[in-house]
């Protein structure tokens, strides 16, 4: 029996904050939905992390620098029937 799409969103969202935690994100977001050739969903989770600027520079820029951070996309695939995450990728936005 396939997972239906809720679950599936959650399992992603879930996949996301626990493999990435120690970097520590935070507003998780779903972003977009859709499926691949075999019907695994293709689910798109963007987080903020702080950014990784140098010592030295971020001193140099001041307290907001400090606390900047980047916003950040990855595309889980999800097992249609499992609900397993077969594996996890950056998306990369394009630049205007």
């Amino acid at each position: 029996m396939s997972i239906k799409i809720k679950e599936a969103v959650k399992m992603a969202i879930n996949d996301i904050v626990e493999l990435f935690s120690v970097q520590d994100i935070s507003n998780v977001l779903l972003e977009e939905v859709a499926r691949d050739s075999n019907e695994n969903y293709l689910i798109t989770v963007g987080f903020e992390r702080p950014t990784l600027n140098g010592g030295g520079a971020a001193l140099a820029a001041g307290i907001a620098a400090l606390m900047a951070t980047q916003r950040v996309y990855k595309v889980v695939c999800i097992d249609k029937e499992s609900g397993d995450a077969l594996w996890i990728k950056d998306r990369m936005l394009e630049k205007n």
